[in-house]
Formats: structure tokens, C-alpha cells, sequence
């Protein structure tokens, strides 16, 4: 038996790497699929490739940056209610620059602490409170070694992927 046909998973990240390969396994196991990403092209060509494969399925796009608060909760609120998210997949995120504490750029620091902490934050608190409406639901953090140890030049990035393993604990 299939446990997984027909949820709807959202996807964060999924134009590269594990949320595109994850979105291929998904689809395959025939869930309905919210694929986020901030490249609309790549984005648009996913769901394109997807369609072709599955076209029985359901493919939503969230273009956007989840570490925008605002562009997130437009989102939620402009979703179709009779539609709930059952697993949402927290898997956007990235690492800028190795450079000593003394030496870091600050816009790149503002840049994975917004995407890779409060991006998880964001969409956890929206889709949590369907979930919790409902009492049923998943929400997957996608961390990274980085979570566990820390690496030199890594300050933040690494200070971002323990908060994602603190909130995961947390929640």
C-alpha cells in the first residue's frame, strides 16, 4: 500500500539538488506537489518535466524566496483552504563565503540566516497551523553535516544549520 499517493507535499529548494530529486521520487509515489524555488525558469521547467512524467498529478508553483515573510504569507493566504499541505519538506537553504568572523560579509550573512533559519520558521509556523487544525501532517528539516560540526570559515552557515536542527528538537 502506498501511504504517500495523493498528499500533497510542498517542496522548499526544489529547483537543484535534494528538493529536485526529491520532487522526482515524490511525484513518482504519486503525490500532489507545491514545488518552491526562487529561479522561475528553473522552477517552470521542473513542473514542466513533472507533468510529462505524471500528468495525472498536480503541480502548484510557489515562486519565491522563503525568507521573504511577506511573500510567504501571501502565499498561504492566497491558497486554495481545500487543499492542505500533509508534509512540507523545509529544504532551501545555501552557504555563502569562508571567511574568518573578522572578515565576513555581512549582506551574505544576512542572506542564510534569513533563508536558512527564518525561511524554515516562515513556512513551519503557516503550514503547522493547518496541520494543527487538522491533527495529522509532516514537516520534514532538511539540515546538513554542518548541523553537527562546525568547519573553519563556516561561523554562520554552520550557526544556521544547528538552529535547524535546534528548532527540529524544539518543535
Amino acid at each position: 500500500m502506498n501511504r504517500l499517493k495523493g498528499k500533497q507535499v510542498l517542496i522548499t529548494g526544489a529547483t537543484a539538488g535534494i528538493g529536485k530529486a526529491l520532487a522526482f521520487l515524490l511525484a513518482a509515489d504519486g503525490c500532489d506537489l507545491v514545488l518552491n524555488g526562487r529561479r522561475e525558469k528553473r522552477l517552470q521547467g521542473l513542473v514542466s518535466e513533472l507533468q510529462t512524467k505524471h500528468p495525472s498529478q498536480e503541480f502548484e508553483l510557489f515562486l519565491g524566496d522563503v525568507g521573504d515573510k511577506q511573500g510567504v504569507q501571501t502565499f498561504f493566504e492566497a491558497r486554495d483552504a481545500s487543499k492542505p499541505i500533509d508534509i512540507l519538506v523545509n529544504n532551501a537553504g545555501f552557504a555563502l563565503g569562508v571567511d574568518p568572523v573578522y572578515e565576513g560579509d555581512l549582506d551574505d550573512w544576512d542572506a542564510m540566516i534569513q533563508t536558512n533559519i527564518n525561511g524554515v520558521l516562515y513556512l513551519s509556523r503557516f503550514v503547522s497551523q493547518e496541520m494543527k487544525q487538522r491533527d495529522a501532517g509532516h514537516i520534514l528539516n532538511v539540515c546538513s553535516i554542518a548541523g553537527h560540526e562546525a568547519y573553519p570559515g563556516g561561523a554562520v552557515y554552520t550557526a544556521t544549520k544547528h538552529a535547524v536542527k535546534a528548532i527540529t528538537q524544539a518543535t
